[in-house]
């Protein structure tokens, strides 16, 4: 299906498929356990893999393959229990990723932040969780915090008017998160604040060369009302909440984001992998790579790197978890586990980019998918939470008790 556009003021505007049907049933839902949905999400592999490229070039998921992962149950992960949903934890999140993330990036990258956003309305109040999950069973949503948009208080909440990019998701959306500041004068306080879809904008404006499908367009808005009830002070995030029963859910907003944002390439240096040493043992639709030592070096150095990413990403959501059991998670305790993430991310990166160079001329085709997990994991990279020489500069800068210069921190 083709994305329907409109045209206002010139704009070229994105008509976002908001609604849909493929609900899991209460049976199924109550029987729904996270093997299962990994079992699910993996029996699609081919499927996912049949259509990415027809996703990188369509600058959007493919409705196909969207539809097939709502009915795995993924997104039910961490919709909170009392809310009929699974209420998982971090490993969970993990687990359930990295199948898709083996065979592309970019639609780990979209529904790893579908999955994260329910975490994210667990932090709001109960009137604002009743008010979105009492009408669906869970919600899509996107968002950006850049650049920020602008709030107003007024009676009963706020009036918030922005333009934001790197939107992900925003195609298969209900609901859009929006990180607006409200500035009194004398200090500036930041909200997340959640926006019907039919109150934005989402402007065409998504082409890029790396994680393309995952439709990061534009969204502008303009004196939209919020109600107090759907707007909450990002600086309880940032700390994160003791209140919830889940350790999961009580980390904060950066510690989580870094997970998200990581795993997809950890799932795209796996797949990754794989199929380079499917390639040295037999030619196929991907080409064989010819069996030399330099190859064979390289086929054991990008395991075992692989291997070494993906322990220090579970490490990091283990820690989080552990830490938050007890308490709320540190200054020092977010800028570690931001950089450890960032390490492992960069381990991923640098095993994709190193078949790369082991691989064949065919290889090198735009329509081969080691290019495609190559665009999009250079592109996961350099996203700012996971910017390697900045994270780890920070976290030097935490260890010798110098003042972090990261605003998460």
């Amino acid at each position: 299906m083709s994305t329907k556009l409109a045209t206002v003021s010139s704009e070229r505007i994105l008509i976002p498929k908001s609604t849909h049907d493929d609900w899991l049933g209460p049976e199924e839902l109550a029987s729904l356990t996270v093997p299962e949905i990994v079992r699910r999400v993996t029996a699609l592999q081919d499927l996912m893999a049949s259509k990415a490229q027809k996703s990188e070039q369509m600058r959007e998921v493919d409705e196909e393959v969207w539809s097939a992962l709502r009915k795995t149950g993924i997104f039910y992960l961490m919709v909170p229990r009392a809310r009929g949903g699974l209420e998982e934890g971090l490993q969970a999140f993990i687990d359930v990723i990295l199948p898709i993330g083996e065979v592309d990036a970019s639609l780990a990258w979209t529904t790893a932040f579908s999955v994260m956003h329910q975490w994210q309305l667990a932090q709001f109040s109960q009137q604002a969780q009743d008010q979105i999950w009492g009408d669906l069973p869970y919600v899509t949503s996107a968002g950006s915090a850049f650049p920020p948009a602008k709030a107003v208080k007024v009676e009963g909440g706020y009036r918030v008017s922005g333009h934001h990019k790197y939107c992900s998701g925003i195609m298969h959306s209900e609901w859009v998160n929006s990180f607006a500041v409200l500035d009194s004068g004398t200090e500036k306080t930041m909200f997340l604040c959640m926006l019907p879809i039919d109150e934005v904008k989402v402007l065409d404006t998504w082409h890029v060369a790396g994680m393309s499908s995952t439709g990061s367009h534009d969204v502008a808005f303009e004196d939209v009302f919020v109600p107090e009830h759907l707007a909450t002070n990002i600086e309880q995030m940032r700390q994160g909440r003791f209140d919830h029963a889940r350790p999961a859910y009580r980390i904060p907003f950066s510690s989580f984001l870094a997970l998200v944002i990581s795993t997809p390439i950890l799932g795209a240096a796996i797949g990754e992998t794989k199929r380079f040493r499917d390639r040295l043992t037999a030619a196929g639709p991907d080409g064989k790579v010819p069996d030399k030592p330099l190859a064979r070096v390289g086929l054991a150095r990008a395991s075992i790197d692989v291997k070494a990413a993906e322990l220090v990403i579970r490490d990091t959501a283990r820690q989080a978890e552990e830490i938050a059991a007890n308490h709320l998670l540190s200054s020092a305790d977010r800028i570690r586990l931001r950089a450890q993430c960032a390490y492992g991310a960069s381990l991923c990166l640098q095993t994709i980019r190193s078949i790369s160079d082991l691989s064949s001329s065919s290889a090198h085709m735009l329509s081969h998918p080691m290019q495609r997990a190559l665009r999009d994991a250079t592109m996961i990279a350099s996203h700012a939470t996971l910017e390697v020489n900045a994270s780890l500069e920070d976290y030097g800068r935490e260890m010798l008790g110098f003042p972090s210069t990261w605003w998460l921190a």
